[in-house]
């Protein structure tokens, strides 16, 4: 069988110029530049009446498209603005009435057809249902893929149907037509650790049925108290990165088995609040770009040491250096950044006055 060749997929998550169609042609240029096939953005998300702008402008640039469909989504509730982190916490999947995420995931899959989409990425469906629901919605999901002829994977994610690893057995066992999208990280927080074959009994044959059915990895690396890691080239997740990383592993030797052409993989870390930031001053502790990148460029090497196809994406340091406290991104107007650095530089003075003070005391309480 013909190996699979890797399509490597540039998150436009946390890309606020992705909501800008003058900004398109900038934002392609550079996601090009460094050596990305592809770009996976929810076609929902933007601006009515762009779609043939959109199609056109990645065509451009060589781009292809996977669409995020999220059924149910967020729904907006009165005096909650859309940046507030508890307010997309409580409005996000609202409803467990199948027929609404049925009607959902419908209409989503059309905006994306109509956005150019080669793929379509599901959030689908609702945590609470039971096994039996959970598995009628993915047959008429499967069902309505079908119908309107766009290719259709479901991602691991929290608070959705295939949540936990022992749910997703179940349904995928169920439904033999579904495709996924592997994010173990969401299952690292579901299940508060990091699963292997040592501690789960069901992990081999999970591993095994993911290696049948995953057409895209979102290559993200979490840990058992959260679904990102701050920093995947950071020593102290090394763990988390090893054992991800022999997930990702037997997905694609999986592919390879089953003579799929084309393996979508995509670094998707994340913003905050996935992205760790520093209290008060919300300076995030990496550079969301180069974290991406930087794993990119890590699987791109290592698909190609097993599979071939050629390292597309621009080479980053295998160990990247780490920002610190004051090499951290800065957000909010250059007038708030200022006032920041001032008041931090203000904060070191009295620091370093209050120590010497202090010294100064202990010393003369000596000599007495």
């Amino acid at each position: 069988a013909a190996m699979p060749r890797a399509v490597m997929l540039k998150t436009l998550w946390g890309c606020p110029e992705a909501l800008e169609p003058d900004l398109w042609d900038g934002l392609f240029t550079r996601i090009k530049a460094d050596g990305f096939d592809g770009v996976e953005f929810k076609a929902a998300a933007l601006p009515e009446g762009s779609d043939a702008r959109w199609r056109e402008t990645l065509a451009r640039h060589g781009l292809v498209f996977v669409s995020q469909c999220h059924t149910c989504g967020y729904q907006p509730r009165a005096g909650r603005s859309a940046e507030d982190a508890a307010f997309n916490n409580q409005s996000y999947v609202p409803s467990e009435v199948v027929a609404d995420h049925v009607a959902s995931f419908t209409e989503q899959l059309r905006r994306a057809k109509s956005c150019g989409a080669v793929l379509v990425n599901s959030h689908s469906g609702h945590d609470a249902w039971s096994t039996d629901t959970c598995i009628d919605f993915m047959q008429q999901a499967v069902r309505i893929e079908r119908e309107e002829g766009i290719a259709v994977c479901h991602e691991t994610h929290r608070r959705r149907v295939l949540f936990t690893p022992w749910n997703a057995r179940d349904v995928l066992k169920a439904v033999p037509e579904l495709k996924v999208n592997a994010d173990l990280s969401h299952w690292c927080v579901v299940m508060s650790r990091v699963p292997t074959e040592d501690t789960e009994a069901c992990w081999r044959e999970v591993l095994e049925l993911l290696a049948q059915r995953v057409v895209l990895v979102h290559a993200r690396v979490g840990y058992s108290e959260g679904a990102q890691v701050p920093d995947p080239s950071a020593p102290e997740f090394a763990y988390e990165l090893a054992e991800h990383e022999k997930w990702w592993r037997a997905i694609w030797a999986g592919q390879a088995r089953r003579g799929l052409e084309v393996s979508y993989i995509e670094p998707e870390f994340g913003p905050p609040p996935y992205m760790h930031t520093l209290p008060t001053s919300k300076r995030r502790v990496a550079d969301l770009w180069e974290v991406n990148t930087w794993m990119a460029s890590r699987l791109a090497r290592a698909f190609d040491q097993i599979y071939g196809g050629g390292v597309r994406i621009r080479d980053t340091p295998d160990t990247k250096p780490k920002p610190g406290f004051g090499d951290c991104p800065e957000e909010g107007t250059p007038e708030q950044i200022e006032a920041r650095k001032e008041l931090w530089s203000v904060a070191t003075g009295f620091a370093v006055l209050g120590g010497l003070i202090a010294g100064a005391f202990v010393l003369g309480r000596r000599s007495v």
